[in-house]
């Protein structure tokens, strides 16, 4: 039960993780205890059903959620790859800023090329060598593909203390090319820490249903096209369907386009993060 939570198996019951993975042990107990009742004939004093008692005895479930990291690591965990988000959404264009380029980039340059990437560590293995020293090899992650890295002794000295599993690293190494995969020789690893100020947050833009959709949604994307940039578009219409509009139509908010959705379709239409 445990690890289907952590998994997100019942995120479509709308409860949060963390608040019901803090009430599964009560509420199998529970649940236990009451099958274990109605084997033996125990009746209720507010009536039973043949499937147990007819009143409501479910356990309230706190309202509180695992942080972004802590739940996709525990996605990791328990599936292997993330499912519900990634660790860099949101911060590719922070983390653009401070590498070279992406790992599918990298794999297409030539043997032997020093570069900087960064992005998730995964698979993260430490192991000593014959001369009792301690290495490393992990791959590493992006949004577009991932890499194997090594981590020699020398380099492992100075920067061992910052590899952990899930962890967010830019990385400065050397291309090698010779063995049947490619690989990053690591010389250089900085654990990165995003900002509030790198956080790209989405755009969530509200339309009425009373509008006529098609030209509304043909005149956004016009909008979009012309402030392309790396923020997420939602549009929300009605009170219950929302809608996520391909990468292609990604804005960037900080120019003026807020401020023309707000002209085209109201002060209240737009709402960032």
């Amino acid at each position: 039960m445990e690890s289907l939570i952590k998994a997100g198996s019942f995120d479509g019951f709308g409860y949060p993780r963390q608040g019901l993975l803090a009430s599964s042990e009560s509420i199998i107990d529970h649940t236990l205890a009451r099958r274990r009742e109605h084997e033996m004939g125990v009746m209720s004093l507010f009536g039973e059903s043949e499937e147990g008692p007819v009143f409501d005895e479910r356990e309230s479930i706190l309202d509180i959620e695992f942080d972004k990291m802590t739940r996709l690591a525990f996605e990791k965990e328990m599936l292997g790859l993330y499912i519900s988000d990634h660790p860099l959404k949101g911060i590719e264009g922070s983390l653009k800023r401070k590498t070279d380029l992406n790992i599918t980039g990298l794999l297409e340059e030539e043997e032997g090329v020093f570069r900087t990437v960064g992005g998730v560590i995964s698979g993260l293995d430490k192991r000593w060598t014959r001369a009792g020293k301690l290495m490393a090899s992990f791959h590493l992650e992006d949004l577009a593909g991932s890499i194997e890295v090594m981590i020699f002794p020398k380099t492992m000295e100075e920067h061992g203390h910052k590899l952990e599993d899930d962890q967010i690293v830019i990385i400065k190494g050397r291309l090698n090319e010779r063995e049947d995969s490619p690989k990053l020789f690591a010389q250089e690893i900085e654990v990165f820490i995003p900002s509030d100020d790198d956080v790209i947050r989405p755009l969530r833009v509200k339309l009425p249903l009373n509008d006529s959709l098609e030209d509304r949604i043909e005149e956004l994307k016009k909008l979009f096209e012309e402030h392309s940039g790396e923020a997420e578009v939602f549009l929300e219409i009605g009170p219950k369907q929302v809608l996520r509009l391909p990468n292609e139509y990604s804005v960037d908010t900080s120019g003026g386009l807020v401020a023309e959705l707000r002209i085209l379709l109201g002060m209240n239409s737009v709402v960032i993060g």
